[in-house]
């Protein structure tokens, strides 16, 4: 793995571009002093250079300031295609200084709406309370928003140095997919999210996302899932960046209780074979892997030492005695435990015809990628291409028209739902990502 090396112990891995070579300032809290935003800013655009991240120079003139008049989601749309059009300057990165959570429930989601699917302008959200108060001088805080925004620029934080034996030698595309569900009661639409790999190093992605029947997490009816045309999609992005279309496929697939695993099996393994069929030929016939993570497992590991337990070391896998299916799964904790017991993940290997893919190989590179999360500097307990779905799953909800955040509804994620089929009176809104949003890690 390579982290943020390259200057000293500073510079990014790949720093991210801004085309435009302008940003801007939208504030929308009312308690942000012009003195302090300069301040952070300042310091902000001095940490970014020395990483080697150019971000540019603050377009002329005065911020984007929001007044009280914005009192929903579409006023807040509004006001940015208005304000941003009558800056007479192309900017690549919007910052929007924005109030405490609890006060901004329709703000975040409308700027969200706005970047992703209508500007395309990749946008940074910082809370006043924190970046203008007891963090306006921390570079901890700043190293971390400048890693969110390398990536929405183009730039890797991180990647995959040396490709493991079960994607050497041959293209490999590594996918990741989790839908994001209502809270219960409600028949609004779920979200799915597809990310996929691009290149050798496992760090440019392209991401697709859409809606679906509430509270349901596998379709089997083709008509009602759009599985199949996302994953040509994706396998058409591929051969555009690397000339060949992949030779193997590992499907990470989020999300899905015990008693859907032959669901996922008979019915998306299908649509995925059937999606490389109709997109290269019969010719065409790519390894497959298909491995489920569930993440909500009550299973627990600790060792002991000096009469006492501790977390289990960073990268541990079971794979004996308390498995389900020996050889098709393992439990993983990837991450480092800082505070009370880790929670493990549990990988069930549902399917492979690749012979590289045996279940050691499986678990190296499954570790491998809970390191890439670029989002982060340490080891997450997830793969990276699963993560990323789960983020850009749990954004998706916010482009439905005016949507509003409960207060509990933060970072909810997925959840597998083997009762609920959904309403059929609800609502699919289509969702279409700007093309170059798509293309980045905009959900950073």
């Amino acid at each position: 793995m390579r982290n943020t090396q390259g200057r000293g112990d500073l510079a990014f891995v790949k720093p991210g571009t801004n085309d435009a070579r302008k940003w801007a300032v939208a504030i929308f809290d009312r308690n942000a002093s012009p003195d302090k935003v300069n301040s952070f800013f300042d310091g902000l655009s001095r940490m970014a250079t020395e990483r080697g991240l150019d971000i540019g120079s603050k377009v002329r003139g005065r911020d984007l300031v929001g007044d009280s008049h914005l009192r929903d989601g579409a006023s807040v749309e509004q006001f940015l295609v208005r304000e941003v059009s009558q800056l007479n300057e192309d900017i690549g990165m919007l910052f929007c200084i924005i109030p405490d959570k609890g006060n901004s429930a329709f703000l975040y989601p409308a700027i969200k709406r706005w970047s992703h699917t209508i500007s395309g302008i990749p946008t940074q959200c910082l809370q006043g309370p924190k970046a203008l108060g007891k963090l306006l001088t921390n570079p901890q805080y700043k190293a971390g928003v400048l890693l969110k925004m390398n990536l929405k620029l183009g730039g890797h934080n991180v990647y995959m140095a040396q490709p493991l034996s079960i994607m050497n030698d041959k293209p490999t595309m590594i996918m990741g997919m989790d839908v994001n569900h209502p809270q219960p009661g409600s028949d609004a639409p779920s979200y799915s999210a597809l990310c996929a790999s691009l290149d050798r190093e496992v760090a440019t992605y392209h991401t697709q996302v859409w809606a679906q029947k509430a509270r349901r997490e596998i379709v089997t009816d083709a008509a009602e899932q759009p599985l199949g045309e996302k994953i040509r999609i994706s396998l058409r992005k591929y051969k555009e960046a690397n000339s060949v279309p992949p030779k193997s496929i590992i499907f990470f697939r989020d999300g899905v209780a015990h008693n859907q695993l032959d669901d996922v099996e008979t019915h998306e393994l299908s649509v995925i074979k059937q999606a490389c069929a109709l997109e290269g030929g019969e010719a065409y016939n790519p390894f497959i892997t298909l491995v489920v993570v569930q993440q909500r497992t009550r299973a627990r590991f600790a060792v002991e030492r000096n009469h006492s337990f501790e977390n289990v070391p960073s990268g541990t896998v079971i794979d004996k005695d308390v498995i389900d299916n020996a050889e098709k799964d393992f439990f993983l904790v990837a991450q480092k435990g800082i505070k009370g017991t880790c929670r493990p993940c549990h990988f069930h290997l549902v399917y492979t015809d690749d012979p590289s893919c045996d279940v050691l190989s499986l678990q190296k590179l499954t570790y491998e990628l809970c390191s890439l999360y670029a989002r982060a500097t340490k080891t997450v307990s997830r793969p990276a291409p699963v993560y990323y779905a789960h983020r850009a799953a749990m954004l998706a909800q916010y482009y439905k028209g005016n949507f509003k955040e409960a207060n509990d509804a933060w970072e909810t994620g997925s959840m597998a739902s083997a009762l609920s089929t959904g309403s059929s009176d609800s609502a699919i809104p289509p969702i279409h990502l700007c093309e170059q949003v798509a293309n980045k890690v905009y959900f950073a």
